[in-house]
């Protein structure tokens, strides 16, 4: 597998979609990124020049001697390098170079008089050409709603070769060096012509119409990183890929509706940086939420055996004695959950998620399945985040967990809630933090091949959205 050139295809399949809302991510592909691609490309090209087969040729001409047929035969390119990779963003793809080249290469040759008495001789020579450079133009459409990559062109320039003959008449060797010059400056560019276009159209097209735009997180959220705008070309600099990403809870995709904040195109000069807004984030918290995930329901029955508090009545008194006298000795239902999905902001100091949650307290009737609802504890959440980025996604960790709670529904009277802090801080153990932890350690996933690294990604804090950049280094199996 050629990975140099899927490694520009991947990034290329991007550049193509339709036109929707603001996005919800972008991602600054800089100049660098493309020139390392291509000079990691050009061994392979230089090793497939090698291997290509120039056929033997004939033909026949009017020297002074009269007419004679001639025979080039036995083709062996010995050597062949492109060197001074550069890579060009343009209006509509990627234009690819390298220059100073040379190539080497060595025949046969064989000629025979028409008439009587059918002068021939034979010998071979040996050809070099120290000028030579190369131009590929990339062009990136859509076909089906799908990227296509496809050479525009892709065009070798060889200068004049210097060929050293051995054998054969002397007087004939200007006559051939005029031939071998064109026929092996036209074989070359036919077959170079071939190789990148059926690297590019066929290896590398298959390759980025196979990516996923749709990644599934959990069992029931995806993220959709579709293309919502054209891509934002700076020249010679960076392309900046704008992306809806945003996530789906999918038996019911409705969408997160606050729009996306403005992100700019690029600020450093790493191969690769990531915009991301607090849009991406917060669309996950939302559909995470809406899985169900964020509501627990503890009875007696299901209640962990560590748990210090017994869902009866008569364990409470001690702590809401007005729960006891109203249903004493009776067994308890507690509802917790996140009343809203959780808001992840972020400013240039930091990240801070914010989550408004509940507890309702009901006790159950000792011979019926009726409830008898008693109150309802709100409780405001919060905590500080940091970034963390791995090789493929981000994810979150948390510090400085607070929980303000306050009693906004009771039907057996005001009580004090202060007795219940040792139960409140079993809870944030319990309970908050590991739903906290759910949601912030899933991971976020980037849109990248599996065999693509980031090298020291940075993660800076800005309003309403973060960075990450990052140099890279990409390698894909052979198959």
């Amino acid at each position: 597998m050629k990975n140099s050139i899927l490694f520009i295809a991947l990034f290329a399949c991007l550049l193509c979609g339709g036109v929707y809302s603001k996005p919800g991510a972008k991602f600054a592909l800089h100049q660098s990124m493309f020139t390392y691609a291509i000079s990691d490309l050009l061994p392979y090209v230089n090793e497939e020049i090698v291997k290509i087969n120039i056929p033997d040729f004939q033909g026949e001409y009017d020297s002074p001697l009269g007419k004679i047929d001639y025979e080039i035969s036995n083709f062996k390119i010995s050597s062949f390098e492109l060197n001074d990779a550069n890579a060009v963003l343009i209006s509509d793809g990627i234009e690819l170079t390298a220059n100073n080249g040379r190539v080497a290469l060595s025949a046969d040759f064989y000629w025979r008089e028409h008439s009587w008495p059918h002068i021939h001789s034979h010998g071979s020579f040996d050809a070099s050409c120290s000028e030579h450079s190369a131009d590929i133009k990339l062009k990136v459409t859509q076909e089906n709603g799908l990227p296509l990559l496809k050479t525009e062109s892709a065009t070798i320039s060889i200068g004049e070769f210097e060929i050293d003959f051995h054998g054969g008449a002397s007087w004939l060797y200007n006559l051939f060096r005029g031939i071998i010059d064109y026929f092996i400056k036209d074989e070359i560019q036919k077959q170079f012509e071939s190789i990148m276009s059926d690297l590019i159209n066929n290896s590398a097209d298959k390759f980025i119409q196979s990516l996923p735009v749709v990644i599934q997180v959990l069992n029931d959220v995806e993220i959709d990183y579709e293309m919502v705008d054209q891509p934002v070309f700076t020249a010679g600099e960076s392309v900046t890929i704008p992306t809806k990403a945003e996530f789906y809870y999918v038996p019911d995709p409705t969408e997160y509706t606050p729009e996306p904040v403005d992100l700019p195109n690029v600020e450093t000069t790493e191969m690769l940086q990531f915009f991301i807004s607090s849009f991406l984030v917060d669309s996950f918290s939302y559909s995470y939420w809406k899985t169900g995930a964020m509501k627990i329901t503890e009875t007696p029955k299901t209640l962990p055996s560590w748990f210090p508090y017994p869902l009866n009545t008569a364990g409470w008194k001690d702590y809401i004695p007005a729960l006891y006298k109203a249903y004493p000795n009776r067994d308890m239902k507690v509802i917790l959950q996140a009343d809203t999905w959780p808001l992840i902001s972020f400013t240039p100091k930091g990240v801070e998620l914010n989550l408004k949650g509940s507890v309702n307290i009901n006790v159950l009737a000792s011979d019926t399945d009726v409830e008898h609802h008693v109150c309802i504890i709100s409780a405001d959440i919060g905590c500080d985040v940091e970034i963390e980025v791995n090789s493929t996604s981000f994810s979150g960790n948390f510090w400085g967990l607070t929980t303000d709670v306050s009693l906004t529904q009771t039907d057996i009277g005001q009580f004090s809630l202060d007795p219940l802090q040792n139960f409140i801080t079993v809870m944030e153990t319990a309970i908050i933090t590991p739903l906290i932890e759910n949601l912030l350690q899933k991971g976020y996933p980037l849109p990248l091949p599996a065999n693509l690294t980031l090298i020291k990604p940075q993660v800076i804090y800005h309003q309403d959205y973060f960075t990450i950049s990052s140099d890279a280094s990409y390698k894909l199996p052979d198959k």
